[in-house]
């Protein structure tokens, strides 16, 4: 799964040798992070390098980490004392850009008779590419496997694997649609051996609103979640009530109409690093 942004990526590299600093136009989604492992690529201070992102449209991860273009054209611009530019073809960014998702998945689920779920078990074995870019989709999506379930216990193994492939990268959720899909299989394939409506099952072992805050079985807290509720309102606004109708309809056409239903966990990236404190001290007392 790849990006393909409008933009091929571009970088262009500045060297001013009389202040001794460099400047780069990265068509990237992130300066800051890019400047600090820039600065350690180069062996400079990151005071003497700026990194310049300006209206570059959505990238949705997959322009975040720096490309090693980004650094090359660095050092070549003070190799040759002239700034020096690279624009990707839309075949070298199709093929090269950072790369969304490539997982494997084995999982089990563990009920009861009457439905509810006991406990579940997954291994998760991550493609990360040539180079280690971002362990982001592996994490990401390794800490919700349970997804919106209330499952007591959970075992998992996660696994990043080195390949010939281009990194992986976060991109459009990075690594919760992979373990969503899982989990939802799983309930769906349980409804399936067990005789029960899949809807119904899901009611049964959904997060309750009152459980909130969730703590799940591999440690992930969810601060919040209405799920029952989401859930119905999804079916409502798709007419999940009329489907046979609709699917009677699409035979008489010649089509095969389906179905599907999951419930999803979003989690937020990461924890803010910069930050404004103020300190305020009472005024010593003044002396006459």
């Amino acid at each position: 799964m790849t990006g393909v942004p409008l933009e091929p990526r571009a970088a262009l590299g500045h060297y001013d040798a009389a202040t001794d600093r460099y400047t780069l136009h990265a068509g990237s989604g992130g300066a800051v992070r890019q400047k600090r492992e820039l600065a350690t690529v180069l062996g400079i201070a990151p005071e003497r390098l700026r990194v310049l992102a300006y209206d570059v449209g959505g990238n949705f991860g997959t322009r975040n980490r720096v490309f090693v273009e980004f650094g090359l054209v660095l050092w070549a611009s003070r190799k040759l004392g002239r700034p020096v530019k690279y624009t990707a073809t839309r075949s070298e960014a199709f093929l090269s850009d950072y790369q969304g998702r490539d997982l494997v998945t084995k999982v089990s689920l563990a009920l009861r008779k009457d439905g509810r779920f006991l406990a579940m078990r997954a291994t998760n074995i991550s493609n990360v590419g040539a180079r280690l870019v971002s362990l982001s989709p592996l994490s990401k999506g390794s800490g919700l496997i349970p997804g919106s379930y209330a499952i007591p216990s959970a075992t998992l193994r996660a696994v990043a694997v080195y390949t010939t492939t281009m990194p992986t990268q976060a991109y459009r959720s990075s690594g919760r649609p992979e373990v969503t899909f899982a989990i939802e299989r799983l309930i769906d394939t349980a409804a399936a051996q067990l005789g029960i409506d899949r809807i119904k099952l899901r009611r049964k072992n959904l997060i309750s609103a009152d459980a909130m805050p969730y703590r799940n079985a591999v440690g992930m807290n969810y601060d919040s979640g209405r799920y029952e509720e989401n859930m119905d309102w999804a079916m409502d606004i798709a007419d999940w009530q009329g489907f046979a109708q609709r699917k009677r309809e699409a035979k008489k056409r010649g089509k095969l109409l389906g179905r599907g239903l999951a419930n999803y966990v979003e989690s937020s990236i990461g924890a803010p690093n910069e930050q404004a404190r103020i300190t305020v001290r009472p005024k010593a007392a003044s002396t006459w």
